[in-house]
């Protein structure tokens, strides 16, 4: 349980000092949150806005061609086509199983 004060605080991404306050204290601790905070609110809100913009590119199975999609971008041939294949849950367990 966090202490519920406000903290003086130095980003561990930034280096900027930021307040913690007992109010968001109070919030982590309704959340169950344990654990005081490393980043300051200007670099954990551009995390989430980069979390959010994350890749989602469709594919489609090496094996059975199913659809699916994979969180980042595929290398590709110079005619478009995937540098290497790509498979389904199913199949990389299998593919990979087998190795």
């Amino acid at each position: 349980m966090i202490e519920v004060k406000d903290h003086q605080l130095e980003c561990a991404k930034c280096g900027n000092p930021f307040v913690f306050t007992a109010k968001e204290a109070a919030r982590f601790n309704d959340k169950g949150l344990t654990n005081i905070p490393k980043k300051c609110p200007d670099c954990r809100a551009k995390d989430r806005a980069k979390q959010e913009q994350k890749v989602r590119e469709p594919v489609q199975c090496a094996e059975c061609g199913a659809s699916f999609e994979v969180p980042f971008e595929p290398a590709r041939n110079a005619d478009g086509s995937l540098a290497r294949p790509l498979y389904c849950v199913e199949h990389f367990e299998k593919s990979s199983s087998a190795s």
